[in-house]
């Protein structure tokens, strides 16, 4: 199960592993108290990065596979509102990790098509909507 953190190793790990960019300054990061951290007992880890009110731009590292990382993140999707005041998710998944771009579906992510960034091509998301 997920649970809130802001443990700087926890947090670093996952990103090293799975970003070849540099997405993220952890200690910026951790500095702003409007972000969400969550990570469970595998290592996975979700980052909610704040844009504005309910507004968050996601980032999802998971060490899981296939269903059980589908899972995992149905099992989360559902607390983020209720529980965190998180409304929607905004997120940009590259389009060389083909994995990520299958859980980002499957947890029922609205496709909004790829779009150029500086590091790539990506596939633009959002989940939940804003009233």
């Amino acid at each position: 199960m997920f649970t809130r953190t802001y443990d700087r190793e926890v947090l670093t790990k996952a990103i090293q592993l799975f970003s070849e960019h540099q997405i993220i300054d952890i200690d910026d990061w951790i500095a702003d108290i409007r972000n969400k951290a969550f990570s469970d007992e595998e290592g996975n880890v979700l980052m909610f990065e704040y844009l504005d009110i309910g507004q968050y731009f996601g980032h999802w590292f998971f060490f899981s596979r296939g269903k059980d990382a589908v899972r995992k993140a149905r099992e989360m999707v559902p607390r983020l509102e209720p529980e965190f005041g998180i409304k929607q998710v905004v997120g940009l998944t590259p389009t060389t990790h083909k994995g990520a771009m299958w859980l980002t579906r499957q947890v029922g992510c609205k496709d909004h098509g790829i779009i150029e960034t500086r590091n790539g091509p990506c596939l633009l998301t959002t989940l939940g909507k804003v009233d």
